[in-house]
């Protein structure tokens, strides 16, 4: 887990000094030069945010 920190809030909220939004934090991914452009790049990012959502969601408490 892990969290994306904004300053101010769309509504601009004096009180509200640091706003987090929840998020899930993936690792270095990477794809060998020789087998880039044969779409294993966006497999692999469609696999961890479906695994994710699908698999952790109910522990991390991610909503769609």
């Amino acid at each position: 887990m892990s969290a994306i920190k904004t300053k101010e809030t769309e509504l601009q909220i004096a009180s509200y000094e640091k706003v987090t939004y929840p998020a899930i934090l993936l690792g270095r991914l990477a794809v060998d030069n020789t087998e880039r452009g044969k779409g294993i790049g966006k497999y692999l990012i469609n696999h961890c945010i479906t695994f994710a959502f699908l698999r952790l969601r109910k522990k991390l408490g991610v909503v769609s």
